[in-house]
Order: structure tokens, then C-alpha cells, then sequence
């Protein structure tokens, strides 16, 4: 930032500091002057004090006229008007410190102890409160302390020798004090206003990148969820050439490098829809649209689709059923995403022993439980694995134990559909995932889809294998065995 740009905000708090302390000013002064008036009444000509009094009362008058007639200008978060309000602040202050150097002036009229053992506190208290609230601009102090304090040095100067010696010393001390607070004011006020627009200036420059951090991420997003029909194509075609391939080489060796290949190209599959679907949430484009759902009818197709692999591994799968009465309010083909990711990562961290998949009514939701006797998560890592690619004691990122995006889109399918995912785990408890669902009612249920049919090919999915992503609505309403084989487009 250039130095004149600095200049002027600077200048710009300057008089609006200035300015929202100014109503206290003008009503101490006021007061302090009728004060003055009253205790020096009988002791200083009548007229004297009455046109001092009228003097002080039209610079009250002006200074409230000034403030009012500012207050627009300067209180906006663009302050305009700056350069007005600042010389008509500076012309009351001016007044003022050479109407209080006036009062200084009475040893000329009547030089009396009395006299200035009343002017020279009222000075005194006039001069440090000009050093507080005025200090902020240094010529305005200056045009107000100078009269001030010269003309009450004047007028000790015509006072007996003894007590002119001794109010000339107090002026002297008064005036060295007071230049001293006002320089420390004036550098503090200086420090905090630099500070705070650096730091303004920093805030806005972060803001700034992340608005760009942002937008780029949501164009990569944008990109990937608009191509994602054209991007899945050739490795679904890859996958089918090598199935094609496969009855056409006999010999051992080649069918095992083969069936690597092929492991290879699901892994690589289920990466590439996964990073589609987390790209489509963050980019917006999946609409969620809840209704009425018989929960049974999602939760048998995912018992017959996981089932087979749980008991491949060697695991036990239970599955306990809700009523086919037992209906949620919520998006059938997010749901169903929801609740495969939570049981594929039960399956998947589970080495031995049982996952199970629990349905819970209550009075007004419905929760559905995903259990596994795996090694447990640490309570400091609750809130970690929600996040992309984090993986527990996986440093070396073996595909394996998947790619790390389960969870996340998980989590962002919690927030979008409104069911909170609660998690209860300790190392060496194995882990719960609870999602809360709203329940309702529904009139007629569906009628159910025989588990035979569940993994069924569909040829609108690209089937004929398990379900990885997040598929179109129209291939839910057409096929209902492959809820989530395709992605969202």
C-alpha cells in the first residue's frame, strides 16, 4: 500500500476518534465554565465574566452545531467530509484553549490568591482532558494548548512575586506534563491505528485467496461433476474388455495376472467414483429429495449385496430387520449411499468376529446402528476420519483398506439430507456408527424386491457389479436392485 493512501485513512480515524468524543468535550467544557463563573462571581468584574460566559456558550453552540452537522459524513462506513469537519473541529478548539488562556489572564483584573486557586485547577483539569481527547492530531492539540497555557503564563507573570513565582512553576510543570501524556497518547493512537489497518489489510488479503482458493476448487468440482458420464465411460469399458478377455487365455499364470489386473481396475474404479461423488456434494449439484421410504426394502438390498462379502472374509453379518411398517423420511438413493459406505467400512477394518447392521425405532425417528468388533477408533480421531483420504494406520496407503473417502462422503450427506451420524468407539471396542433418520408414516408399502434380484445387471447403471457410487434418480426409479451403480449425473 503507498504511503499517501496510509496518510489518508490514518487522517480519516483521526477525526472520527475526534469526533465521537467530541460531545463529551463540549459538554465538560460547558460545565467547568459555569462552574468558573460561579465560584469567581463577586470576585472579577460582572461584565468580564459575562462575556467570557457568552463566549464560551456560542463555542458550545458551534461545537453542537459541528458535530450534528458531521455526523452524517463521518459515521458511514465510507467517511466523507473529512477535511471540513477536521478545520471545523480545530476552529472550536482553538477557541477554546484561547478562552481558557483568557481566564488565565484575571490576575489583570482582579490578582487575588482566590482567583487563581480557582482558575488554575480548572486549567489544569482543561489541559489534560484537551492532552486525552484531542491528542489524536497533534496540530489540533497544539492550536488548543498554546493559548491555553501561554496566556495563563502571562497573566502569572502580573502576579505578586511570591505567588507569580510559584503559579509560573506550576504552569511551567503543568504544561511539561502535559505535552509529555499528550506525545505518549498521540504514539499509542498512532501504533493501534497502524496495527489495525495492517491487520485489515492482511484480513482482506486472506479473504481474497481464500475466495480464490475457493472458486478454484469449486471449478475442479464443477468440472468433475459435468464430465463425470464422459470420465466414467472408458474405465467402464476397460473393465468389460478385460472380462472379455479373460475366457480367452488358459494358462494359470495369465489368469492370475489377469485377475490382478482386474482387482487393479476396481480399485482404481472405486477411487474414481468416489472422487466424483465427493465432487459432485461439494459442487452442489445433487439435489436431495426426501419423501416417504420403507426402510426394510434399502436395508435388504444392502444385506444381500454385503452379505457375501462379509462371509467371504470370514466375518459374521447380522441383520436385524425393522417392521415393513417402519418408514423414514428421507432421499432413497442417498440414504442407501449412506448406509453402504458405513457397513463396507465396518467389513473392510473388521479382521475377525461380527458386523452387524441394527434398525431402532423410536417415537419420532428411527435409528439405524452399523457395529463391528474391528480394532476401535481413539476418541482424539473422532472427528479426523470424517475428513478426505484420512486413513488410520495406513500410512503406506495401501488400496486395500480403500482410498480414505467413505467417511467424508458420509459426512457431507449427513449435513445435506439432515441426519446426524453419531460415533461410539474406543481402541479395542470395535466402533458404532448411529444414523438418526426422522420416521413416518406411509399408507401403502411397496411391495419388496426379491434378494435374488439385487445384483441383477442393469444395463442404465453399467451393472453386473456391486454398487460404487452414487447413481442417476431416474435409474432409482427403474431399477431399484441397483441403487447406487453409475453415479449421479
Amino acid at each position: 500500500m503507498q504511503d499517501a493512501s496510509w496518510t489518508a485513512r490514518i487522517r480519516t480515524e483521526q477525526v472520527r476518534l475526534i469526533y465521537r468524543n467530541y460531545p463529551f468535550t463540549l459538554s465538560a467544557n460547558f460545565i467547568l465554565s459555569l462552574l468558573v463563573i460561579c465560584a469567581l462571581w463577586g470576585e472579577v468584574p460582572t461584565a468580564a465574566l459575562l462575556g467570557w460566559g457568552a463566549f464560551g456558550t456560542a463555542l458550545t453552540l458551534k461545537g453542537a452545531a459541528d458535530y450534528l452537522l458531521c455526523r452524517g459524513p463521518l459515521a458511514g462506513p465510507s467517511p466523507t467530509a473529512v477535511d471540513t469537519a477536521a478545520r471545523r473541529f480545530a476552529e472550536v478548539a482553538w477557541c477554546t484553549g484561547a478562552m481558557w488562556g483568557v481566564a488565565g489572564l484575571s490576575p489583570f483584573l482582579a490578582p487575588s490568591t482566590q482567583v487563581q486557586q480557582v482558575l488554575f485547577p480548572a486549567i489544569t483539569g482543561m489541559a489534560f482532558g484537551g492532552a486525552a481527547f484531542l491528542s489524536t492530531d497533534r496540530r489540533l492539540f497544539y492550536g488548543y494548548i498554546v493559548p491555553m497555557l501561554g496566556l495563563t503564563l502571562l497573566g502569572a507573570a502580573q502576579m505578586e512575586q511570591g505567588n507569580g513565582l510559584v503559579i509560573v512553576g506550576l504552569t511551567l510543570a503543568l504544561a511539561f506534563a502535559t505535552l509529555a501524556f499528550a506525545h505518549n497518547v498521540h504514539a499509542m493512537i498512532q501504533r493501534s491505528l497502524v496495527l489495525r489497518f495492517e491487520n485489515m489489510d492482511l484480513i482482506q488479503a486472506l479473504k481474497l485467496q481464500k475466495e480464490q482458493a475457493d472458486y478454484a476448487n469449486l471449478s475442479k468440482s464443477r468440472f468433475l461433476a459435468a464430465a463425470s458420464h464422459d470420465l466414467r465411460q472408458p474405465m467402464h469399458a476397460l473393465g468389460l474388455l478385460f472380462e472379455s478377455l479373460r475366457p480367452r487365455i488358459d494358462d494359470e499364470v495369465s489368469q492370475h495376472l489377469l485377475r490382478s489386473i482386474t482387482t487393479t481396475i476396481h480399485t482404481l474404479e472405486d477411487l474414481f467414483n468416489a472422487l466424483l461423488d465427493i465432487s459432485k456434494l461439494d459442487a452442489g449439484v445433487i439435489q436431495c429429495a426426501p419423501q416417504p421410504l420403507p426402510l426394510r426394502h434399502t436395508l435388504e438390498r444392502i444385506e444381500a449385496e454385503f452379505r457375501p462379502l462379509a462371509e467371504r472374509k470370514g466375518l459374521r453379518f447380522a441383520m436385524h430387520l425393522p417392521a415393513p411398517h417402519i418408514a423414514v423420511h428421507s432421499d432413497a438413493a442417498l440414504l442407501d449411499r449412506m448406509v453402504r459406505n458405513l457397513v463396507s467400512n465396518a467389513i473392510q477394518h473388521t479382521r475377525r468376529g461380527t458386523v452387524l447392521v441394527a434398525c431402532r425405532p423410536r417415537a419420532t425417528a428411527v435409528l439405524i446402528e452399523v457395529r463391528d468388533s474391528g480394532p476401535g477408533i481413539q476418541p482424539e480421531l473422532h472427528k479426523e476420519i470424517f475428513q478426505e483420504f484420512y486413513q488410520i494406520n495406513n500410512l503406506e496407503r495401501d488400496r486395500s483398506h480403500g482410498v480414505g473417502l467413505g467417511l467424508a462422503i458420509v459426512d457431507r450427506l449427513s449435513r445435506m439430507l439432515g441426519h446426524p451420524v453419531a460415533l461410539r468407539s474406543s481402541p479395542g471396542r470395535g466402533s458404532t456408527f448411529t444414523v438418526e433418520l426422522p420416521r413416518c408414516h406411509i399408507s401403502a408399502v411397496p411391495p419388496v424386491l426379491p434378494a435374488a434380484q439385487v445384483t441383477k445387471a442393469c444395463n442404465r447403471c453399467g451393472g453386473g457389479r456391486s454398487p460404487r457410487s452414487m447413481m442417476t434418480r431416474s435409474c432409482w426409479k427403474a431399477c431399484a436392485s441397483c441403487s447406487s451403480t453409475g453415479g449421479v449425473r
